[in-house]
């Protein structure tokens, strides 16, 4: 009896873990966006578009400063490269 109840909580706790986790995921990623944005912008360039992340952690976009247009690179450490 003490097996089943304690088999019940933990499928219980799993379930309610796993759900809370789906329910963050969707806003986590537009989150970090705005923030690399965020970075970018802050270095000095306007117009940041385009704006992907690779599967390192790196946001690469395309972006203004001064009139020009540039490709940048926010790495996943936080420094705003230009390419």
């Amino acid at each position: 009896m003490f097996r089943t109840i304690l088999i019940c909580m933990i499928l219980t706790m799993t379930a309610g873990t796993t759900q809370a986790a789906n329910a963050n995921r969707g806003h986590l990623p537009q989150a970090a966006a705005s923030a690399a944005k965020a970075a970018i912008e802050a270095c000095g360039y306007r117009n940041v578009r385009n704006l992907t992340r690779d599967p390192v952690g790196n946001w690469s976009a395309e972006a203004e400063r001064g009139g020009v247009e540039i490709a940048v690179v926010c790495s996943a450490s936080g420094p705003v490269l230009r390419i």
